[in-house]
């Protein structure tokens, strides 16, 4: 099947430009380790599910089926998680705009993510299992059963899928609007770039999910199976994990770390008291002035 084919190549690419950033984070001598690294990689882990769960062919379908909803249970759990840790991508560059967190704050920031990215997402992907509403679903993934018509469909499509969706994207838009007025109230332009990069996620998630939102809603309105909107269902959420990667490349602070090590620059003696900003997540020459308004623990 064509479809297929498709779907396992874009899962094939998705976790190339996954492995891409992990090759980042545990390879290239990158300074300090930063809170926006944390969240990246969770990100990238629930993009990395999506893509290894499927599809994969001459699998049986039935609610007895134990692979059957392993695999689907997986798949739940990648798009719920890739939502969850996008939106708390999202709000932690608000927070780190005006406040600065401590050691301690930080890791109570990331308790509380973990348990907000990692075990909702569970909670969840879950309830299909229990409920026998994992399936075959757009011709070849592994995903929510979706019969026509029926109330349980309607509660598990909007729980595992369309409100998380709009929570995310919603927020994300109050969130760009917010960050960009505190950027213009302040004039600070030379973060502006790397701050608003962060906003790509969220659009890729709107993307990546408005055609399987839709088809779910036809598939649940008893329309009969299409190709192309199957197709517009599978192929962007295939996909994601390498979009995810080419937006966290979009960072000039990214390919600058690629660049010196391909071309390593001449090393310059810093006074020692400098040494923490050459730990900052923007280049020294790059840094506001030491009373600028951001209190940014994303970015340190």
């Amino acid at each position: 099947m064509a479809l297929r084919s498709i779907a396992v190549l874009l899962s094939m690419l998705s976790a190339m430009g996954i492995a891409f950033i992990f090759y980042y984070f545990t390879t290239l001598d990158v300074p300090g380790k930063r809170f926006y690294h944390f969240l990246i990689k969770r990100l990238a882990i629930s993009n990395l599910l999506i893509a290894l769960s499927g599809p994969y062919p001459g699998l049986s379908s039935t609610p007895e089926s134990h692979i059957m909803n392993i695999l689907a249970f997986i798949k739940s759990y990648g798009i719920l998680g890739s939502m969850f840790w996008t939106g708390l991508l999202t709000y932690a560059v608000v927070y780190s705009l005006k406040k600065q967190s401590t050691n301690d704050q930080l890791f109570k920031l990331k308790c509380t993510y973990m348990i907000i990215g990692d075990m909702l997402p569970a909670i969840f992907a879950v309830l299909p299992i229990f409920l026998g509403h994992y399936g075959r679903n757009f011709q070849v993934l592994f995903w929510l059963n979706i019969i026509p018509g029926n109330s349980t469909s309607l509660a598990l499509l909007l729980i595992n899928l369309v409100i998380p969706w709009a929570i995310v994207i919603f927020f994300s838009i109050y969130a760009y609007i917010l960050t960009s007025k505190y950027l213009n109230k302040y004039a600070i332009n030379n973060k502006r770039r790397e701050i608003l990069s962060f906003f790509l996620f969220p659009g890729i998630t709107f993307f990546c999910y408005t055609g399987v939102i839709y088809a779910c809603f036809a598939a649940y309105a008893g329309k009969e199976d299409n190709e192309w909107i199957d197709a517009w269902a599978v192929i962007p959420i295939q996909i994601q994990g390498f979009l995810n990667s080419l937006s966290f490349c979009a960072s000039k602070i990214i390919r600058g770390h690629f660049k010196e090590r391909v071309a390593p620059p001449p090393k310059v003696i810093r006074p020692s008291a400098s040494s923490s900003i050459t730990e900052s997540f923007l280049d020294p020459e790059e840094q506001d002035h030491p009373k600028s308004p951001i209190k940014s623990h994303l970015f340190i």
